[in-house]
């Protein structure tokens, strides 16, 4: 069901097939019965459009949490990435009070994002994408450019998707992004 409400492309694809059905019978016999099915298909696809428009699922809320947290990183928003931090994870806030001063970001984005969610209301969610970061270092002007996979931990509170931790990978392995950032060199995870 969450497919139907995450992806209105199945219900476009069905709904297309099934009209052109109904326009060719109707086309070959002129008679009523066809156009009051192709009347229908039309309605019911259209209403289904609709209810896939109109509901929001986990998915898609920490989906636009990612895109809301790309966009303050892309802007250099310091405040605004750290509103969108649970306020328990201190040391999350702290690598991003950090980080960010240390890059002047030109621009962000994200592939291959897949969401992991369980049940109808989750209070926990886990994201996986290829994070693109480029910009300049602050200190020395060198080209900073980052494309690897980050996996972001997600919290629910008050019914807002919040960072609760995050780790950046390079080449398949946990990188330090503060250490990494002030030496201009990739390191290893220490927490």
């Amino acid at each position: 069901m969450d497919t139907l409400l995450e992806n209105p492309l199945p219900i476009l694809a069905v709904g297309a097939v099934l009209a052109t059905l109904f326009g060719i019978v109707f086309l070959s016999r002129r008679s009523v019965p066809p156009l009051v099915g192709l009347a229908a298909v039309v309605m019911f696809t259209s209403l289904l459009l609709i209810t896939e428009y109109l509901v929001v699922t986990p998915r898609e809320q920490v989906e636009v949490a990612i895109e809301e947290i790309l966009d303050a990183i892309a802007a250099n928003d310091v405040d605004g990435v750290v509103a969108l931090v649970d306020p328990a994870a201190t040391e999350i806030r702290s690598d991003i009070e950090t980080l960010m001063p240390m890059v002047n970001v030109k621009d962000t984005g994200a592939t291959a994002l897949r969401i992991d969610c369980e049940g109808r209301n989750p209070t926990v969610a886990t994201s996986r994408f290829k994070g693109r970061v480029q910009g300049t270092h602050a200190r020395s002007g060198i080209a900073v450019f980052y494309f690897d996979e980050v996996e972001l931990n997600w919290k629910r509170s008050d019914g807002h998707w919040l960072l609760e931790d995050f780790t950046a990978y390079w080449k398949g392995k946990p990188l330090n992004a503060v250490s990494s950032l002030r030496g201009n060199q990739p390191a290893a995870v220490t927490r």
